[in-house]
């Protein structure tokens, strides 16, 4: 087991710890400060990203046909590991292109 001697993170210092609580420590403050960030962004108004499940109810249609459309590259998902995520407003914005360039809807 490692000892960290001394180390300083933003008014914490932490003094001989064993290396797993000192990983453990910085993994909270990292997490915390990432889901501040997250706070300050939706405050901004950042748009949350969507399932498939939630698109498939915005848009009413069905699974196969969302994936037809990904295939086509009128809808471009985000991709979280093996999770797909979809901005709405990108969705619409993207069929409403397709239905003025005349494309199929």
């Amino acid at each position: 087991m490692q000892i960290v001697q001394s180390y300083t993170m933003e008014k914490q210092v932490f003094f001989n710890l064993p290396s797993e609580e000192f990983i453990q420590k910085v993994a909270e403050s990292v997490s915390g400060h990432l889901l501040d960030e997250l706070k300050k962004q939706m405050k901004n108004g950042a748009e949350s990203l969507a399932t498939m499940e939630e698109l498939m109810a915005h848009l009413n249609l069905s699974k196969p046909t969302i994936y037809q459309l990904m295939k086509d590259g009128v809808i471009v998902p985000y991709r979280l590991g093996k999770s797909l995520r979809f901005k709405l407003s990108e969705v619409d914005k993207a069929l409403e292109s397709t239905k003025q360039k005349g494309g199929k809807s």
